[in-house]
């Protein structure tokens, strides 16, 4: 697939690893989810991942290491069954997609910059930069020829 947005605009549920692009990408459509984190992923990140995501109620997760044929057919059609479950999870996602996020840290960088404590610290920093390399007009002519 190189259009995933329709796939999963398509979709009813998802059946997916937990890595962040993955969430986000789940989240951006408001697609309820089970998650199978990838057991050897570094630092177990995906397992934390998904965590986050049934602790506030935007999926489920099954293990790797008991995902059966029947427990995950299971899982799948008593989501499928569910609606108010689906409801709920599509609420949850919401929380969980920032559409303007780069937006909003731009933000965040460009009030912090222009802070009046940064132009002062700016000053600060000036002042003591003259103090230790005094121009040339400071310096007597005998200094220069010693």
């Amino acid at each position: 697939l190189t259009e995933m947005e329709f796939a999963l605009g398509a979709a009813t549920i998802a059946i997916s690893r937990s890595g962040a692009s993955s969430l986000a990408e789940l989240a951006a459509v408001g697609l309820p989810s089970i998650l199978v984190p990838y057991p050897t992923a570094v630092d177990n990140h995906q397992y934390y991942n998904a965590l986050a995501f049934v602790e506030s109620g935007a999926a489920k997760m099954l293990a790797q290491s008991r995902v059966t044929p029947g427990n995950l057919a299971q899982e799948i059609l008593g989501m499928l069954e569910n609606e108010k479950e689906r409801i709920t999870m599509q609420q949850a996602l919401t929380k969980w997609h920032s559409p303007d996020a780069a937006g909003q840290i731009a933000d965040h960088i460009l009030a912090a910059i222009s802070e009046p404590t940064s132009k002062r610290a700016f000053e600060n920093q000036k002042k003591e930069n003259e103090s230790l390399s005094p121009p040339q007009s400071r310096i007597k002519s005998e200094e220069i020829h010693a």
